[in-house]
């Protein structure tokens, strides 16, 4: 099994996965980038897949833990 990394995801999922991190919701993130919820909650679960998490904080931990310089 290989170590889930952000190359993983899109540049979209990664944008996706950056609003998660400050904590708004598919519906606020829907209007950050223009796009329907429905799209933004498509993204989410893509996300969660491709990281191996279940939840919105797992995610955004491993953003963290991955984005720090």
């Amino acid at each position: 099994m290989t170590t889930p990394s952000l190359n993983d995801l899109t540049p979209r999922q990664r944008e996706v996965l950056h609003w998660i991190a400050e904590g708004k919701t598919s519906w606020e993130t829907s209007r950050i980038l223009d796009c329907a919820e429905a799209t933004v909650k498509k993204h989410r679960s893509h996300i969660y897949r491709a990281l191996g998490v279940a939840r919105d904080i797992s995610a955004a931990l491993f953003y963290d833990q991955n984005t720090q310089t």
